[in-house]
């Protein structure tokens, strides 16, 4: 599982996900919610201290080692907490605000990969 799932679980189409760093960084998605195009965002890391998901759930991800329907409800729920997601015109207006006032990290790449899918998309 993952956040790319907790989405679908939270009842949008996924369109396209992509991380931003190597162990930890900034993750985007592409989303379509109640047909309106959007990104969600949020941040991973490489253990449960540092990435939301791991420390939600584990490891395994595993829904087999308990109540499959309370696994999916807890996966729909997580996956909420990061809706609703920013418009294509949001979310490059945010990443430049961003990189402007103190651009660290690969907002740059952020920017560039979300004006690629408002080029593709709109």
């Amino acid at each position: 599982m993952s956040y790319e799932q907790a989405l679908e679980a939270a009842g949008v189409e996924v369109i396209e996900y992509v991380e931003f760093g190597s162990y930890q960084g900034d993750w985007l998605c592409l989303i379509r919610d109640n047909g309106v195009l959007c990104v969600a965002e949020g941040c991973y890391g490489s253990c449960s201290y540092c990435d939301a998901f791991e420390s939600e759930f584990g490891y395994s991800y595993d829904s087999e080692d308990g109540n499959k329907e309370e696994y999916e409800a807890r996966l729909a729920d997580f996956g909420r907490g990061y809706l609703p997601g920013w418009t294509l015109d949001e979310m490059i207006a945010k990443l430049e605000r961003t990189i402007e006032e103190y651009s660290w990290g690969d907002h740059e790449g952020m920017l560039e990969k979300v004006k690629a899918w408002k080029e593709v998309y709109s």
